[in-house]
């Protein structure tokens, strides 16, 4: 059974499907490169961010694509947050 957004908590390591809204190839301050994006499902949106390989990523996502992602929840300024994609 797939994990919606509505359901996903803080602090909470997920793996589940979303469709990728869009995406931006983004530097840190110190100058490293990692990708944010805009998942959806049906339920809602959450912010995510992929930090390892980004420039890969890029080449192969599809913004409109559904993507499996894997990671830890976090609540960034009132907000949910996918982050530290593994």
């Amino acid at each position: 059974m797939k994990l919606m957004r509505k359901d996903i908590r803080a602090n909470e390591r997920i793996t589940t499907f979303f469709a990728l809204e869009s995406m931006q190839l983004r530097k840190s301050k110190n100058q490293h490169y990692f990708l944010s994006v805009d998942l959806y499902d049906k339920s809602g949106k959450i912010k995510g961010y992929l930090w390892d390989d980004p420039l890969a990523a890029v080449a192969i996502l599809r913004e409109k694509s559904f993507v499996k992602v894997r990671g830890v929840t976090k609540m960034i300024n009132d907000s949910l947050r996918q982050l530290q994609h593994e």
